[in-house]
């Protein structure tokens, strides 16, 4: 491995590897989370290198050409992988898929500037004039926005950066369709299928809470940068059957895809979920539930789903993992998206929405064990609020 090592770091040195070779290198050395860096050292240098060659032109281009943002992406994401990204690096990348972003924009864009304003969230609307089973528009900056998606409603398109079309039920509704009736009069690519139409990533159809969605190719390609470089904090919160421990833990079970199921596999993709709190519950016959509150480190395939059934506390609802029966005061699966927080070109957002009315239902169906769970419950139950900051 050493002499591999030895030999691609000379390669690197002397130019011979174009941006998606050096993504493809990247990836092929990342699984092994090497401690020792010379090899992404060179890797990196190499990159900005080629990023900032002058003759690089910023010009929309195709999937297949290293100048494109794909290829920039992979590289971002395999570096990130392997814990050497470095901001030289990022900043290089951020440079090169502005320009890209900004020809995409100045050919389409012909809206007027968006608002800067709030939207409110289905459980602030206590009047009840917002449907809380529609879509809305959180949180609403220049760039981008804060989508709230209720349970129900899928995701099924994809781009070329690390958003997959992996929704397949056909009883949901298309996200896609709302954002290009909503958005597209607006925003142009709203419109584009192939850029998702703005979407970053996804939720399941029967998971509630936000999305980000750009609302121009600068904001998209950004807020994608920061994707791929993990630098989205995705908080949700969910009710799983038994007592899980109450003590902060760090789920890194890897994940293979399979017949639209994730399993535990050796050799699956590498997949971490953070467990940071826990309330314990009891229902009606003494059975045991956990509320719990978990952050993403990574965005596999259903991935709290199967890292929490892995443990032996599959979801309350989710009729794919666990194989039990919904509770007759369970009307879905209890996953919700509830915290949303990332920095785009300066602008910090940072979201919160609290349980929907039917989550809420379903909780307070049940009895707290102690103190603890009465605490995470409020803050699950508490209002929805927004922050963005300079």
């Amino acid at each position: 491995m050493e002499a591999i090592a030895s030999a691609a770091i000379r390669s690197c040195r002397c130019g011979a590897f174009e941006l998606r070779e050096l993504a493809n290198l990247a990836w092929s050395v990342a699984p092994l989370k090497c401690a020792d860096g010379p090899l992404f050292d060179a890797i990196a240098a190499a990159a900005i290198r080629k990023i900032s060659w002058p003759d690089r032109a910023p010009g929309p281009g195709t999937a297949g050409d290293s100048r494109h943002p794909v290829a920039l992406f992979s590289l971002v994401h395999a570096l990130a992988e392997s814990d050497h990204l470095g901001d030289a690096v990022s900043d290089a990348v951020l440079a090169a898929v502005s320009r890209h972003a900004d020809v995409l924009d100045a050919d389409v864009l012909d809206a007027a500037p968006g608002s800067t304003g709030r939207h409110r969230g289905p459980a602030e609307d206590t009047a009840g004039a917002a449907d809380p089973d529609r879509p809305l528009v959180f949180l609403d900056r220049p760039q981008v926005c804060v989508l709230w998606k209720p349970a129900g409603w899928t995701v099924s398109v994809s781009n070329k950066h690390g958003l997959e079309a992996r929704d397949r039920e056909d009883a949901g509704k298309p996200l896609q369709e709302w954002i290009t009736a909503q958005l597209g009069p607006h925003y142009p690519i709203a419109r584009d299928p192939s850029a998702a139409h703005g979407l970053l990533h996804r939720l399941d159809r029967e998971t509630s809470g936000f999305l980000l969605c750009g609302k121009s190719y600068r904001g998209y390609y950004a807020a994608q940068l920061q994707f791929e470089a993990r630098r989205v904090q995705k908080g949700y919160v969910c009710l799983c059957r038994g007592f899980v421990a109450r003590v902060p833990q760090l789920l890194q079970y890897p994940l293979r895809v399979c017949e639209r199921c994730s399993v535990v596999e050796p050799d699956g993709r590498y997949a971490s979920t953070e467990i940071q709190s826990v309330g314990h519950f009891t229902g009606n016959g003494g059975d045991r539930f956990s509320l719990v509150e978990l952050q993403l480190h990574t965005g596999r395939m259903h991935q709290i789903r199967a890292h929490m059934n892995h443990c032996g506390h599959a979801l309350v609802g989710d009729l794919t993992y666990g194989g039990f029966a919904r509770p007759k005061w369970c009307t879905r699966l209890f996953l919700h998206a509830y915290k949303l927080r990332v920095g785009i070109e300066g602008v910090r957002i940072d979201a919160k929405c609290a349980l929907p009315l039917d989550l809420r239902s379903m909780l307070l169906a049940l009895t707290p064990v102690e103190v603890a769970p009465l605490r995470l419950a409020a803050t699950c139950l508490s209002a929805d609020r927004s922050t963005d900051s300079r």
